[in-house]
């Protein structure tokens, strides 16, 4: 798997000339990867074998349809969930509504105009892809809201928050450390974070946890390793794990911080100014959480 890459397209059409210059003009972006078949019985190995964010599909195939092949995908648990796009040279209407009936998110015609043609194609599937992943976001964040009113286990709730940011901000991981006794540790986590990281316990005022608390405000770092703000400790652990861009947000009561929610990538992307926004509301919630939580024990106590 590529370090870059974002969007996973599996492309389903008997034509391999079209799969060739598919591939082809999708290669320029590092953003994606085409995984492509020939037959929808050879896709659906694909879904269920690798992991695949978008599913493109011609119709007219011999034996088993595009529609067919959609209504496989959405009556399967595994499956059902992943954004779906008709793609075929004729334009029936009973084929629309046919493909919306059964749930496809698009139904788009080809052209004749390559560039053109794979251009609207990937706007529709990313566009596609967004916004079953803001559908997802939004239950996630009721189900975590949910759990904090019926007070659910804090750790596991928490869990639940942090692997939505690691699908919005498309990062390698995420997890909140803590303020105690003037260092910040490791509280939960969610991705690819190693048991060093997890284990440091950083003094305030190093690190990118302590330019957050010093700054009371979000922080993005789009090269960790030529960061000139960092204050480093002797035994630099992000450094050492290959961390290149993260971010990360205090979590605060009221004027009071009382630790950090972190972003971390292995590869290259910066943070925008409204992912460092989105960041903040999502630390905000994490605090209405550990709120919660305290008043719960008291009122036990």
């Amino acid at each position: 798997m590529k370090s870059d890459e974002r969007y996973r397209i599996l492309y389903v059409d008997d034509n391999e000339q079209l799969l060739d210059l598919c591939k082809i003009y999708v290669g320029k972006n590092p953003e994606f990867t085409l995984l492509t078949a020939s037959s929808v019985e050879d896709g659906f190995e694909i879904l269920l074998n690798d992991r695949v964010d978008i599913i493109i599909s011609d119709n007219d195939m011999p034996g088993v349809t595009g529609i067919e092949f959609l209504k496989r995908v959405r009556s399967n648990s595994l499956t059902q969930e992943i954004p779906f796009i008709i793609f075929t040279g004729r334009s029936r209407e009973e084929i629309v509504i046919e493909a919306l009936n059964n749930k496809a998110d698009f139904y788009l015609q080809k052209g004749t105009d390559i560039n053109s043609q794979y251009t609207e194609l990937l706007s529709v599937a990313v566009a596609a892809y967004k916004k079953k992943r803001f559908e997802k976001m939004i239950l996630k964040i009721y189900d975590f809201t949910i759990g904090i009113v019926e007070n659910s286990d804090l750790k596991k709730n928490l869990e639940l928050i942090l692997s939505s940011m690691v699908d919005i901000f498309h990062v390698n991981a995420s997890h909140i450390s803590l303020i105690e006794d003037g260092v910040l540790h490791h509280f939960v986590s969610v991705g690819d974070i190693s048991e060093d990281l997890k284990n440091v316990r950083l003094p305030l005022g190093y690190g990118l946890g302590g330019l957050v608390v010093k700054g009371g405000k979000p922080y993005a770092i789009n090269n960790y390793e030529e960061e000139d703000n960092i204050r480093r400790t002797s035994d630099d652990v992000p450094a050492k794990d290959g961390i290149i861009t993260c971010a990360a947000a205090p979590i605060k009561f009221g004027v009071k911080t009382c630790g950090v929610i972190y972003l971390h990538r292995y590869f290259e992307k910066n943070f925008s100014q409204k992912d460092l926004r989105t960041l903040s509301l999502y630390a905000n919630l994490v605090a209405i959480a550990f709120k919660t939580a305290q008043e719960d024990r008291e009122d036990r106590e």
